[in-house]
């Protein structure tokens, strides 16, 4: 029987509409943070779902999943 090897091919992922290539077994996660983005200022919606803090943690990344991210932005009356 012959071991199985992992498949590290790069996952097909769309992210705020712009088609992008992630690593395997990336989570929402370690996107943010290859991004440079603060999770606590933004939030993600994965395929439809807005994902806790939490879930950024273990969602991993498949090929084909939809990512908006949106970033808070202050403004108002000064």
């Amino acid at each position: 029987m012959v071991p199985e090897v992992p498949d590290n091919k790069p996952v097909q992922i769309r992210l705020n509409g712009q088609d992008l290539q992630v690593e395997t077994d990336l989570t929402v996660a370690d996107l943010l943070a290859d991004l440079d983005i603060a999770p606590e200022h933004v939030v993600v919606e994965v395929d439809g779902e807005i994902l806790s803090a939490e879930m950024q943690e273990t969602q991993v990344l498949r090929s084909g999943t939809q990512i908006e991210i949106v970033r808070f932005v202050g403004g108002g009356r000064a």
